[in-house]
């Protein structure tokens, strides 16, 4: 559950360059008193991110049309669009959208001074754990535990913060909700592993005493080490509004779309949009009540959320039949 979709976006690692990583986080790493010492983790760590997960460190551009652009300058505040400042300590939480947002590792005392990878991303270099923070630009901002081998366990917890009460729920796609009481104020996308030799691992997210802890099961499987392991969040709901067309029998819905929504979601290529197709539809599970969160529901949500993005509202027909994601898009979002 929450792992990707497509091994293809990787490269795979040459013999030679994945027996240098290897030792990427060897215990010596963090200690090393050579004068090339950061320069040498700094050069290894982009080296391993630009050969298996090279979209990690991209910044977001939001597709936007004029419309957009007065909605969101006044509808929502600067934050989620101008860069943040990254974190100097591992254990600071980084603070993004309307909902400021954040999310900070716990055990982080074990990591060493902030290193500066480039512009928009920062690392902490540990024994067997290095955390890299990125901004993502949009109210995205995405968290890296770098696993050095075994020994690095198989549990990462984030404690969530932000000025309200927020709990988490993980929704059926495998992302996590962020909830101010009933409304969803921002969310992690469903969580991703990949080892150095391009080979996704398994993954999920779990709550464990209100932190949202992810799980990565490489322990034992034969992985090539380092291993990345990512979680990614937001501060924005994705739907403004559920509501029904026709009260009385309740079987047709339009879902408006926030206009965070329109702004961001957009962006980054097949995996991110699949990402946030599946959040946006763990969102609309959420917010909507059982009678109208039906099966054939979320299909068409999913294919709105996929092939009629900007499009607003999206009008959920549940009187139409269910007939699974393939034919529902073929149908163009209105099986019959």
């Amino acid at each position: 559950m929450g792992t990707r979709t497509s091994k293809a976006r990787y490269a795979v690692l040459t013999a030679g360059v994945a027996v240098g990583l290897i030792g990427l986080l060897a215990p010596s790493t963090a200690s090393a008193a050579a004068p090339d010492g950061e320069e040498a983790d700094r050069q290894e760590l982009v080296s391993l991110f630009s050969s298996v997960a090279p979209e990690f460190f991209a910044r977001v551009s939001p597709t936007v049309g004029p419309s957009s652009v007065e909605q969101l300058s006044s509808a929502r505040s600067s934050r989620a669009t101008d860069r943040v400042e990254l974190p100097s300590e591992a254990s600071e939480a980084v603070l993004v959208g309307n909902a400021e947002v954040g999310l900070a590792p716990q055990d982080a005392e074990h990591l060493g001074e902030a290193l500066q990878l480039q512009s928009n991303a920062v690392a902490f270099v540990g024994e067997t754990v290095t955390q890299v923070a990125v901004d993502k630009g949009a109210g995205l901002y995405s968290l890296a535990s770098v696993l050095a081998d075994e020994s690095a366990g198989d549990r990462f917890s984030y404690d969530l913060q932000s000025p309200g009460n927020l709990l988490i729920e993980i929704g059926d796609n495998g992302g996590a909700l962020f909830l101010d009481d009933d409304n969803v104020v921002g969310g992690a996308y469903a969580p991703w592993a990949v080892d150095a030799a391009g080979v996704e691992v398994p993954t999920h997210y779990v709550v464990e005493d209100g932190a949202l802890v992810q799980v990565v099961d490489h322990i034992g499987g034969g992985f090539t080490y380092p291993i990345i392991a990512d979680p990614t969040y937001y501060g924005e709901s994705l739907i403004s509004s559920v509501v029904t067309r026709n009260p009385a029998a309740g079987r047709e819905l339009s879902v408006h779309t926030s206009t965070w929504w329109k702004t961001t979601a957009t962006f980054g290529g097949t995996v991110i949009s699949i990402t946030v197709r599946n959040q946006v539809t763990d969102e609309f599970a959420r917010i909507t009540p059982s009678p109208w969160d039906t099966t054939g529901a979320r299909q068409q949500v999913s294919c709105h959320a996929y092939y009629a993005t900007l499009k607003d509202p999206w009008n959920i027909e549940l009187w139409r039949p269910t007939v699974g994601e393939a034919a529902t898009v073929a149908a163009a979002c209105n099986p019959s």
